[in-house]
């Protein structure tokens, strides 16, 4: 089991893809910066989460979109658009 810590922005930026199935495994991969890929087994309970995350949000058929996404106003609904990495401050 590799644990790794990761850059909030690189798991932000994560696409559906970037979750996948190696050898009965999930994994994630994180694209770092200066476009360095790092892949990593997940925990067994980050599995059952993600699975249920991505089952229930209906990512699955959608690779190239945002794996993390915003909540639409008065909908409740995620959009298709990517979590931003800072949030503004007044």
């Amino acid at each position: 089991m590799v644990y790794s810590f990761a850059r909030v922005g690189a798991a932000l930026a994560m696409r559906v893809e970037d979750v996948y199935t190696q050898n009965r495994r999930l994994w994630v991969r994180l694209h770092e910066k200066g476009g360095k890929h790092h892949a990593m087994p997940c925990h067994h309970s980050l599995e059952e989460i993600l699975e249920a995350y991505l089952a229930g949000a209906g990512l699955a058929g959608n690779p190239k979109d945002p794996l993390f996404r915003t909540i639409g106003r008065g909908t409740g609904r995620l959009t298709g658009t990517f979590l931003p990495s800072k949030t503004r401050t007044p």
